[in-house]
């Protein structure tokens, strides 16, 4: 198949989010949808039946993919193995409000695609500290370029991102400058941030990639809302009221007949909110957002 949308997942803390991710995205988008799972992995066998019903299951040795078991080194070694010719890869803490097909359309044209985000740049203090992780890795000149204040190189985030199959150079590249990082924090995301400018690219606007916390001003405007880490549950946030709602709409839809279970798995934020809360995702189906 030419174009195509994967997400990818081992362990059990982030299986509810698949799930809103998944169901969301099949809300906006009919195309073909792959779900890379982990081996021996015991969540992902209870998990694979019920994603089955959406989009395709490919299973992967995340230990032989990356030679060591390191979430933040993997990535790439998905790209390669995706089923598709141009692969949109999704995070599994995403909300999806808008067809993302223009996305793909974008990475057949131009190779590789990255989303800014927010308002961000290089030579912001974040990211400035992240570009100085790869010192020894690349030039001084090049250094310079991506931290100048004068022509700004914007931020990256790889929850949304996209390669073409027929673009080998530029997921060599960020393969190597990962590896050189991995085990660091966030090792994929901050090599991509080096990289990216120096092969042919395309930076989508933000709201395909918003920020639950530093995104667009009104996050029901957004394509995508991303929840990086464990934001999706706060109730005095509205992006994060939105996946709660969301959440709930699933849960009373019946479409995944084991949530229950998968409600008690090792989502911390989740149960926490749960625990709180107990009538939570009863009162957001009378939220009016």
């Amino acid at each position: 198949m030419t174009k195509g949308i994967t997400f990818f997942n081992f362990g059990g803390g982030c299986a509810v989010r698949l799930l809103v991710a998944a169901y969301s995205l099949r809300d906006h988008y009919t195309g073909p949808l792959t779900f890379q799972l982990a081996k021996r992995d015991e969540f992902n066998d209870r998990l694979a039946p019920d994603l089955e019903r959406i989009g395709g299951v490919q299973w992967f040795d995340l230990e032989r993919l990356t030679k060591r078991n390191l979430k933040s080194a993997v990535k790439p070694s998905l790209f390669k193995i995706s089923p598709y010719e141009s692969t949109l890869m999704l995070d599994g803490d995403l909300l999806i409000q808008g067809d993302p097909t223009p996305l793909l359309d974008l990475i057949d044209k131009h190779e590789f695609l990255v989303t800014q985000f927010s308002t961000w740049n290089c030579d912001g203090g974040r990211m400035r500290k992240r570009v100085q992780r790869c010192a020894e890795f690349i030039t001084r000149d090049y250094m310079n370029t991506l931290l100048s204040r004068k022509k700004k190189v914007p931020a990256v985030n790889i929850g949304v991102m996209g390669w073409k199959k027929s673009a080998p150079a530029v997921l060599e590249d960020w393969e190597k400058m990962t590896m050189n990082l991995a085990g660091q924090h966030i090792a994929d995301e901050v090599a991509c941030q080096v990289i990216y400018t120096r092969n042919r690219h395309y930076v989508a606007d933000e709201t395909w990639n918003s920020s639950c916390l530093y995104g667009v001003q009104e996050p029901a405007e957004a394509k995508i809302l991303h929840y990086h880490g464990n934001k999706h549950t706060r109730i005095d946030r509205q992006s994060s009221m939105l996946w709660l709602q969301y959440l709930a709409r699933l849960v009373e839809s019946g479409k995944v007949e084991r949530m229950s279970e998968f409600l008690k798995w090792k989502d911390k934020a989740l149960r926490g909110r749960l625990k709180e809360t107990p009538n939570v995702l009863r009162e957001a189906l009378r939220w009016i957002l």
